[in-house]
């Protein structure tokens, strides 16, 4: 997962829960869109080959990616 596809609401849910001192928090990048929607087609692709769906195998995450 490039760290530049990460959302922003997410982001912040880590800083509200680890942190914003927390290693995970700084190591995020700046959002990047473009990075976020190859991101999802990377993400979608490999979900369909491997018949899951990672919202549903990550779901305290998944409010956080939009389709």
């Amino acid at each position: 997962m490039n760290l530049e596809s990460v959302p922003v609401e997410l982001k912040v849910a880590i800083g509200d829960k680890y942190g914003t001192d927390s290693r995970i928090f700084k190591i995020i990048n700046q959002f990047n869109e473009i990075k976020y929607q190859k991101f999802i087609e990377y993400i979608e692709f490999h979900d369909q080959h491997r018949k899951l769906d990672f919202r549903t195998v990550f779901p305290e995450v998944a409010q956080y990616f939009k389709r």
